[in-house]
């Protein structure tokens, strides 16, 4: 078979002229033909789909694909199913674009329907069947709402022949599990057509007991009816939208305990929940869990993307052209890897704008002061009472009052951020630790900086990164308003090698701070890292105390081996236990001699592993940035 045919708009002159070309089954071609025929007349349901802003194709199976705006219709399959009447090929596709706008609407409710199809005890596909039927009559009688074609208050004859005759022709369902049964049977009952299917013994008690919900009792149609088909008239109401959250905590009260006690007796029987039948299980008309959780990961990112702010688009449109950029300075791996680390970090970077947007909240206090003497005040002022006493009738000033004077704090224009890290032999293992920190500061401070020059704040930022092994190593010099160019620039400089001589960065540091010290405008803030002690400690201890004598602000993080987070999910209790851990003041050893100050007191904090550096570390900015 060729290549499928792209229809760039259904009313394309070039569509009847494509379809001959493509080799196919002859019921299929035909129905291909017919279906691009009626689009073009344009009349009815037909002109209805002219007007939405879909891609049509023609394919194999009939699906939506949501990333691609785009519908497949499966002119194979359906003509297999006896599907040829290009109206019944019209609601199909309008029935999956009405799970797109299912999606659209509640992505969070549609994720938890295909998580039900991922289970690990293998039922996925049966729990996904009987979910996805309930869904359908959800979609199918929206439709019907909608196009009058279809119907009104009921289905037309058509629709509910296309279920009863060729969605569904064999109406004893004996032979099916007894799961699969109940499944099949709701789909019918939700499109009127379930009077005559035969089913087995014990799925027609399960139909017939009564449904406790809130307090009512309900029948298995009157849970479709009230619940499970859009919101309308009296059911129209801000509690109850009937979004798919809304339908599968009622499903999930009332049909699923059903389901699932026929699951049981499938296992009992030997009989597998997940068999279904081809016509049944709507083969070439559904898309799979695993289509479907592309989609809504898609619909999703979408959703994150248009609640951005201006500062994380603006940071966007940087980062679009990020990777050929870097290409300039580095290989074609390390620029890809450098654009990976940038996307993963983004949520680290907007916290610590966050963080540093703090200090420029400006403040207003107000200071109380005596102000001289008056005829009327709030005390009176015995001394000078006494020695004017001759003249308090003729109104002599012995009232003294408050007076109170607006001070505003004065706020910094500039965060100069100095990064340094521990570019020693042993890193080499957690390299991805300096990358993350290094990509993550330079991303915060240039988006500080943006927003700036875009009159949101006044506070700008320069980084500056010094590496120390054997020697001090300028990975980024200081640079005022850094960009991912000057990134890129460094990246290729986070090779770990060699010892760990702590003292030659931070004498760096002290170096280029005395040429430009604090002034009340600007705030430093040093911060180290580290994965062990340094060789000469009093030396780095030393440079420590200098710096805070010049007024900079300080903190440095010792971790233990591995970047690696588990892949395992931790408990509650587990996850208390870690944020307990972590950051401490360190027990008594080099490290914590360095970074301990008659001033200030503990100034380093240790974590267990790398990864929870950066957390750490932005709870001790926080700290920092609160007292700036």
């Amino acid at each position: 078979m060729a290549g499928p045919v792209y229809v760039q708009s259904v009313g394309d002159k070039g569509v009847e002229e494509s379809v001959d070309s493509v080799r196919m089954p002859d019921a299929a071609a035909q129905l291909k033909r017919d279906f691009t025929h009626e689009l073009k007349q344009g009349e009815g349901v037909f002109e209805t789909l002219t007007a939405l802003p879909f891609t049509f194709r023609f394919g194999a199976n009939t699906a939506f694909d949501h990333t691609k705006r785009e519908v497949i219709i499966g002119v194979e399959q359906l003509a297999k199913m006896g599907i040829t009447d290009p109206r019944e090929v019209a609601f199909i596709v309008i029935h999956e674009l009405g799970h797109f706008k299912e999606m659209v609407d509640d992505p969070e409710g549609y994720k938890k329907v295909i998580n039900e199809g991922k289970r690990g005890d293998g039922l996925g596909k049966a729990y996904f069947r009987f979910y996805n039927a309930l869904m359908d009559i959800y979609v199918n009688t929206n439709t019907r709402n909608k196009t009058s074609a279809y119907g009104g208050e009921d289905f037309s004859p058509e629709i509910k022949d296309l279920y009863r005759e060729r969605v569904f022709p064999s109406r004893d369902l004996r032979d099916l599990p007894l799961s699969t049964q109940f499944s099949y049977y709701l789909l019918n009952a939700g499109m009127g057509v379930a009077g005559d299917l035969t089913v087995s013994p014990e799925v027609s008690e399960k139909l017939n007991q009564p449904i406790t919900l809130y307090g009512a009792t309900y029948t298995v149609e009157s849970v479709i009816e009230n619940f499970l088909r859009p919101a309308i008239g009296m059911r129209n109401t801000k509690e109850w939208q009937a979004t798919i959250s809304q339908r599968k905590v009622v499903i999930d009260k009332t049909l699923k305990p059903i389901f699932e006690e026929l699951i049981k007796k499938d296992q009992e029987n030997s009989s597998d929940p997940n068999q279904g039948s081809p016509s049944g299980d709507l083969e070439g008309m559904e898309a799979t869990p695993e289509e479907l959780e592309k989609a809504v990961d898609e619909v999703l990112r979408q959703k994150a993307e248009g609640n951005k702010s201006a500062e994380e688009k603006a940071q966007d449109e940087r980062s679009k052209a990020a990777e050929d950029l870097a290409k300039k300075h580095l290989s074609p791996e390390e620029a890809k890897d450098l654009a990976d680390t940038s996307r993963r970090v983004r949520p680290a970077i907007v916290e610590l704008v966050n963080l540093f947007k703090q200090i420029v909240d400006e403040t207003v206090d107000y200071k109380k002061r005596e102000q001289g003497f008056f005829k009327k005040g709030s005390a009176l002022n015995i001394g000078r009472a006494i020695s004017q006493f001759a003249d308090i009738a003729h109104g002599a000033q012995v009232m003294t009052r408050n007076v109170y004077e607006e001070v505003r704090t004065s706020m910094p224009q500039e965060v100069r951020v100095w990064l340094c890290l521990d570019l020693s032999g042993s890193m080499e293992s957690d390299r991805k630790l300096l990358r993350d920190l290094s990509v993550t500061f330079a991303g915060a401070l240039q988006t500080l900086s943006v927003g700036a020059k875009m009159g949101q704040h006044s506070l700008r930022g320069s980084l500056g990164i010094v590496g120390f092994n054997d020697q001090a190593i300028e990975v980024l010099p200081l640079t005022k308003d850094p960009t991912y160019e000057d990134i890129a620039k460094a990246y290729q400089h986070l090779a770990p090698a060699g010892g760990t001589s702590e003292h030659h960065a931070l004498q760096k540091v002290v170096d280029a701070i005395k040429v430009d010290p604090p002034s009340e405008g600007r705030v430093d803030i040093v911060v180290g890292v580290t994965d062990g002690d340094t060789s000469d400690p009093m030396a780095s201890h030393a440079l420590v105390c200098e710096l805070e004598g010049l007024g900079v602000k300080l903190a440095a993080f010792q971790f233990s081996r591995g970047y690696v987070a588990p892949d395992v999910k931790k408990t509650p209790e587990e996850m208390m236990r870690e944020a307990a851990d972590g950051p401490k003041a360190p027990p008594p050893n080099t490290f914590a001699s360095i970074w301990q100050t008659p001033k200030s007191g503990q100034l380093g904090f240790c974590v267990r592993r790398a990864i929870q550096v950066i957390p750490a570390m932005r709870a001790r900015l926080s700290d920092i940035l609160k007292s700036s």
